[in-house]
């Protein structure tokens, strides 16, 4: 992976942050309004499979199964949903080739365990927990081969 680079961002005399504040960087304003990601899925071939997977996963983390039945099962928590679904189209579900859905965690602790998680479930080691980008971070594909990624920035 190449080395982190900070964004390339102009700040003015009314912000009291430096570019390497990130988290705050991303906090909303009214000359920054907030767009933020509030849920994501991933197609499976198998549903049972997957529902077994990820609420083994989960347990623990704060993600809790909000609906499941039909073609989609849906975890969630107060800011974020993650799904697995049968495709609408009734075509075979694919992950896409540099598609990654990241879950930012509490620890490096808290990355090697879900990390170990995922590959005791069953999913394929992507990448071994490890710093990476000023972060530790780790890999993992699930059981329909969608890339997971686990990471903290508190190292």
């Amino acid at each position: 992976f190449p080395p982190f680079v900070a964004p390339d961002i102009t700040l003015t005399a009314q912000h009291d942050i430096t570019p390497y504040d990130d988290a705050r960087l991303l906090l909303p304003s009214p000359e920054r309004p907030l767009m933020q990601m509030n849920y994501f899925v991933f197609g499976t071939n198998n549903m049972d499979q997957a529902v077994e997977f990820y609420d083994a996963l989960f347990d623990g983390c704060g993600l809790n199964k909000l609906h499941g039945e039909g073609r989609m099962t849906l975890w969630g928590s107060e800011s974020f949903m993650f799904a697995v679904a049968e495709p609408f189209d009734e075509n075979p579900a694919s992950n896409g080739n540099g598609t990654m859905l990241g879950f930012h965690v509490d620890s490096v602790n808290e990355v090697d365990r879900l990390h170990q998680k995922a590959l005791d479930l069953g999913g394929v080691c992507e990448g071994e927990p490890r710093m990476r980008s000023m972060m530790h971070s780790a890999y993992a594909r699930d059981l329909d081969r969608n890339k997971i990624c686990f990471y903290t920035s508190n190292t």
